[in-house]
């Protein structure tokens, strides 16, 4: 049985955090730290292989506005009877918006039980930074680090840099496009992997059906550059519904595929979810 394989970071390692630094170059706070924020970065890089789309842009929930914001998620199932089944889930989002500059910040993760086993368990931490240069355009740079167990993937980090175009805002509906060049670097159980560059292109959009109740869908492709027959699609669409002041109720159908996933793992996943959040 083969052992994952650490390799050194190259110098194309190190590109899009380089280009993560000089994103937050405006900001004096962390010109201080760069030289400890890259030195740091580069240690996590680990190699890669398979692994899924995490859809940032529903934890999101909008656009940011000036000050500080945030949003919490949470979901919980219990069946007993013939079978047993337990799941527990939650995402927290803390940003800030000001002078152009916008700082966002997900922690979340999911852990479910049939009986006395456990079946899911993953975990995600995702820090953003943009930088508005018109009222339509902005600059992000992202940094992802994530695990999960049933999908044999012990850790995956992506660090890149993009830009953002908001296409179509009215009073009741918005479309954005979004283009991120990222390094990838994953580390699966039991497997021997290389660091990759993926281009992750977005296209998001929301409609307002009533004061209380949005639709709005993700569609997410990530090719691997240099080898079109390795790439990754997620389609998300949703329904959030008011229920009484910043509290609502999310449903969700979501599809993940992956045409190269791990030995022993499915290419498409399908999953449908129902939570509550909390926006701030």
């Amino acid at each position: 049985m083969a052992s994952p394989v650490l390799r050194g970071p190259r110098l194309g390692d190190a590109l899009p955090v380089t280009l993560l630094l000089l994103l937050l170059r405006p900001l004096r706070l962390f010109r201080s730290l760069r030289p400890v924020l890259l030195l740091v970065l580069i240690a996590l890089i680990p190699g890669r292989a398979g692994a899924q789309i995490v859809n940032i842009e529903s934890i999101l929930v909008g656009e940011p506005k000036d000050g500080f914001g945030g949003a919490v998620q949470i979901g919980f199932r219990y069946l007993k009877g013939n079978s047993e089944y337990r799941q527990l889930e939650g995402n927290g989002l803390v940003r800030w918006k000001g002078e152009g500059h916008i700082f966002q910040l997900v922690l979340g993760g999911m852990y479910k039980t049939a009986g006395e086993k456990k079946v899911a368990d993953n975990s995600l931490g995702h820090l953003r930074y943009g930088h508005e240069i018109s009222d339509r355009i902005r600059l992000e740079a992202l940094l992802q680090i994530q695990q999960n167990e049933f999908v044999r993937l012990k850790r995956r980090l992506l660090t890149g840099a993009g830009f953002r175009a908001n296409i179509l805002e009215s009073d009741t509906a918005r479309i954005d496009l979004g283009l991120i060049l990222m390094h990838e670097n994953e580390l699966l159980r039991n497997a021997v992997s290389e660091p990759g560059w993926r281009a992750s292109t977005l296209v998001s959009a929301g409609w307002e059906l009533t004061s209380s109740v949005q639709l709005s869908g993700q569609v997410y492709v990530q090719p691997l550059l240099g080898d079109p027959g390795d790439y990754r699609i997620l389609s998300d669409t949703g329904l959030t519904v008011r229920v009484l002041g910043p509290l609502s109720l999310q449903m969700s159908a979501r599809v993940v595929y992956d045409s190269r996933p791990p030995a022993g793992v499915e290419t498409t996943d399908i999953s449908l979810r129902n939570t509550l959040a909390i926006t701030f």
